[in-house]
């Protein structure tokens, strides 16, 4: 007897199946982020907006430190004297003895890593400072250093938030001295060193959106060459 057509392509299909060997699981795609470490005035706020809607992601800047607010489920004003600075342990122990709410620096820095791991395992967003290029995977992370000249960054401060010229002077120098001692206290690196990025940009000598257009065009080149390099299934 001929097997009729039903029965036919049941038996082609299973033996096409025992032919063919099992297939591994695809691998995933990586979801690639981007941390921003910046000088103060040298525009990196404006240049993770710009970056954040050419992508069409997220931006965590301030942002960021009203997430860990609403995790810690204090008041953001809270958490903006810890923000990238240093508290010593006897400012952190008078303010507890004079019952003055506050948030310890360690406490902040926890919840920070565990807020920028989170997000960096989602995927798809340009997070600002804060040791983000320190904490995240560079196997995902497209990390970003933008500087300036001393002159120009005071410029753009006193246009910003309307100060006197030694009064930017001041503000720009202890910012970026308290976002240094930041990382190296709790990141053990040194975030003025070009090696730990893979882009350093001088917004002295390029605009924030011709700045933005380069880390857009280093993110796509990142994501081919990851790619390009993943393990092939038959290595797997």
């Amino acid at each position: 007897m001929v097997p009729d057509a039903p029965e036919r392509v049941t038996a082609a299909l299973f033996e096409i199946t025992r032919r063919q060997p099992p297939q591994p699981p695809a691998i995933p795609a990586l979801k690639f982020s981007i941390a921003i470490s910046r000088e103060t005035g040298a525009g990196g706020n404006r240049l993770a907006a710009l970056v954040g809607e050419r992508l069409g992601w997220p931006v965590y800047d301030h942002e960021l430190v009203e997430k860990i607010a609403a995790d810690l489920h204090v008041r953001v004003g809270l958490l903006e004297a810890v923000d990238e600075r240093h508290v010593s342990w006897l400012q952190e122990r008078m303010e507890a003895f004079a019952a003055v709410p506050f948030v310890g620096e360690n406490t902040y820095v926890r919840q920070l890593v565990e807020t920028v791991l989170s997000l960096s395992l989602r995927g798809h967003a340009v997070i600002v400072g804060r040791g983000a290029p320190h904490i995240m995977s560079h196997g995902s992370t497209l990390t970003v250093r933008l500087v300036g000249q001393l002159d120009d960054r005071v410029k753009t401060v006193i246009q910003e938030q309307k100060l006197s010229h030694d009064a930017a002077v001041r503000l720009v120098r202890a910012t970026d001295a308290q976002r240094l001692r930041f990382v190296r206290d709790h990141f053990q690196c040194d975030p003025t060193d070009p090696v730990l990025y893979d882009l350093v940009l001088n917004s002295s000598r390029f605009s924030i959106e011709q700045c933005a257009d380069l880390v857009v065009d280093a993110l796509a080149k990142r994501q081919r060459k990851t790619v390009a390099s993943a393990p092939t299934p038959s290595a797997l």
